[in-house]
């Protein structure tokens, strides 16, 4: 018996949170100076490094709190309607669940 979990949904989830956390990395991490590179000017925290942080720190949240949802309310709750893959079971499989 073959059956088939799709975690779409959760990678994608993932994925996003990933992404979002790369983006705070940047926004928070300076780039390295270069030979040239003024060391006052090295970072400046302004009210737009705020932003920008506060905006990926929020999207980053979002996407890691959805995780958990996502995962009960997709393979939690064993109805039919629901989870075809819970069909798929032997009859007495279905049962404990």
């Amino acid at each position: 018996m073959s059956v088939d979990l799709n975690f779409g949904p959760v990678d994608s989830k993932v994925e996003q949170a990933k992404s979002e956390f790369g983006r705070m990395c940047k926004i928070i991490v300076p780039p390295p100076p270069t030979p040239f590179s003024n060391p006052r000017a090295f970072r400046s925290l302004t009210p737009e490094w705020n932003r920008d942080f506060d905006a990926a720190l929020n999207a980053f949240l979002s996407a890691t709190r959805s995780v958990p949802n996502i995962i009960s309310n997709r393979f939690g709750y064993d109805l039919p309607d629901r989870n075809p893959w819970l069909k798929s079971l032997d009859r007495g499989a279905r049962p404990p669940r």
